[in-house]
């Protein structure tokens, strides 16, 4: 049995509301699973995200390149027989199990969601909470990891995700919870805004672009080698990324540009430094490493930069976004715990 994680979370033209959570309870009951990345329509160009039609396209245009490196594993990895842990919220909270039972279908007629698959609801009164006695911390650790979709891989996992719903646990819920786990959660997320505030006020402006630096150091496979300081190319400074199994360089002079902000982020400069970056570098991605709560709209724009890049090369690029919390992980592993 394989079992994936998908993350149905609203965004643009919805809102995470109870309402949203029992909208998609109620769509799966009825028999379908829906995922984003799927407005439609899409643009004036009258392009598709329908992957049924993309998968025969010879060549994607800049929306349709987007619709399928989110999505095609809907349609390329996913079978029937497949079990989902279907999220509808972040954080996670709670989650439905599904059965993949059909095709990939696209319904076209909706602001998002279009996409769907034909399913068969396991949890069929209710959601399973996550801090429920019958999932442990590793179980837990599992299903939390960053991603709109993954497969679980952990065969304990999956035997114990098939133990559960061998015996339907969450219908025997007596209303107790997991409440160590709840706490070391929020324990964990305290001391992370901690580290967070810690360094926005120990490293301010410029300072930062010195902090990501030594941090890089300290990460293994990662090299510094520029500073490449006031070059108006959009970069702080380069690095280059080694395979972890045979020290070969995977990726060379990486731009890497850094952002110390506080508060929302809804600012257009990083993403105007990553284009430039991208302009003047053969690299097929860019790293922004920034402080700050960034906005949905922020991510709005990234995601629309991405998309029409002027890259010197011609090839698509990615700008991948080292955000807050993940910048006080790193420290936490690789400098504080040295």
């Amino acid at each position: 049995m394989r079992y994936f994680k998908l993350v149905v979370c609203p965004f643009g033209p919805y809102e995470q509301t109870e309402d949203w959570a029992e909208k998609v309870h109620k769509q799966i009951l009825g028999g379908r699973v829906h995922f984003g990345w799927s407005w439609s329509p899409m643009n004036p160009k009258n392009l598709t995200a329908d992957l049924r039609k993309l998968r025969e396209k010879e060549k994607l245009e800049g929306d349709e390149r987007v619709v399928w490196r989110y999505t095609q594993f809907l349609i390329n990895r996913l079978e029937a027989g497949d079990r989902l842990i279907i999220q509808t919220e972040r954080p996670l909270r709670r989650f439905l199990i599904a059965e993949v039972t059909g095709p990939y279908g696209f319904l076209g007629t909706e602001p998002d969601f279009n996409h769907y698959l034909e399913c068969r609801a396991i949890t069929d009164k209710t959601y399973v909470s996550i801090d429920s006695k019958f999932i442990p911390q590793w179980i837990r650790h599992d299903l939390t990891h960053r991603g709109h979709y993954y497969q679980i891989y952990s065969e304990a996992t999956i035997a114990h995700l098939d133990s559960m719903i061998k015996q339907e646990l969450w219908s025997l819920e007596d209303g107790q919870q997991r409440t160590l786990g709840h706490e070391k959660e929020h324990t964990e997320m305290e001391i992370v805004d901690n580290v967070i505030e810690v360094i926005r006020k120990r490293w301010p402006a410029k300072h930062f672009e010195t902090f990501v630096k030594e941090l890089i150091k300290k990460i293994p496979g990662v090299e510094v080698v520029a500073d490449s300081k006031d070059n108006q190319k959009g970069w702080d400074f380069l690095i280059h990324i080694r395979d972890p199994f045979t020290s070969e360089f995977l990726h060379e002079r990486v731009p890497v540009q850094c952002k110390n902000y506080a508060g929302d982020v809804d600012n257009d400069q990083p993403i105007d430094d990553l284009k430039r970056s991208v302009k003047h570098s053969d690299s097929t991605i860019a790293y922004l490493f920034i402080l700050g709560d960034l906005t949905d709209n922020f991510k709005k724009k990234l995601d629309e930069a991405e998309r029409f890049a002027p890259s010197s090369h011609g090839k698509e690029v990615q700008f991948r976004t080292i955000d807050q919390g993940e910048i006080a992980k790193l420290y936490m592993r690789y400098i504080a715990e040295k």
